[in-house]
């Protein structure tokens, strides 16, 4: 079990998110999930389209220390 702190870089190891895994990120949020045990990173990361940033949620499995 890891606990990443806001401003950490972070690797996303989603295996289900071809677009992103293996992306590297910074945590811009951090909050309790609906069940109150997971808890869900806000990541955010350059994107090589239209947008400059994209932010999505992880839960902590998904995502490992860089």
């Amino acid at each position: 079990m890891s606990i990443y702190k806001i401003g950490e870089i972070v690797e996303i190891n989603d295996q289900g998110n071809d677009n992103f895994n293996g992306s590297y990120g910074v945590v811009k949020k951090i909050e309790l999930g609906s069940d109150r045990i997971s808890i869900l990173y806000s990541v955010e990361f350059q994107t090589n389209d239209s947008l400059p940033q994209s932010m999505l949620v992880f839960l902590e499995n998904e995502l490992k220390a860089a």
